[in-house]
């Protein structure tokens, strides 16, 4: 992908999320991790063009789902982690991060038998890596990058509580 087509694919999510996620969690209308995800995914149909696919909590590899995953044909575009803790300080642990990394997965199914096709994703260096938050005003995870891995192919969303 691009990176023309990667800032693209950034401002699609960037505005998925801040112009409907703060104002439904300020609204009392985001009550748990599960709802944010199906809130994103919804405005993700709704604004990404009918190229890219979303997925939500694929399982990638033993054990792993990230929160949601957006194709482009057999590319992985963007691996998204949520995490809802408007209560209480948010991190992003060893373990979200494993969901990051890179791998090639089947995703689809084959409806006639409930089995995963041979298709393989793929995911890249290029892949963007998504961490969303709603979280504890002060959070770490809202006030800095404290990861190391944090570079250019990451992209953060925050929205916090009034909680003190």
């Amino acid at each position: 992908m691009s990176t023309v087509e990667t800032t693209r694919l950034q401002e699609y999510i960037r505005l998925a999320w801040e112009n409907h996620i703060p104002t439904a969690y300020q609204k009392g209308q985001i009550c748990s991790e599960r709802h944010l995800q199906s809130l994103l995914y919804h405005h993700l149909l709704n604004i990404l063009p009918q190229v890219y696919v979303v997925w939500v909590e694929p399982n990638i590899a033993s054990g792993r789902f990230p929160d949601l995953l957006i194709t482009l044909g057999q590319q992985v575009v963007a691996l998204i982690e949520l995490k809802f803790m408007p209560s209480s300080y948010a991190l992003l642990t060893d373990g979200e991060k494993l969901k990051m990394e890179y791998e090639a997965f089947p995703l689809q199914l084959d409806p006639a038998t409930g089995q995963r096709t041979s298709d393989r994703y793929e995911c890249t260096p290029d892949t963007l890596k998504v961490f969303g938050v709603v979280g504890r005003m002060g959070s770490h995870a809202l006030t800095e990058k404290p990861w190391e891995y944090m570079d250019e192919k990451w992209m953060l969303l925050q929205t916090t509580g009034r909680t003190s």
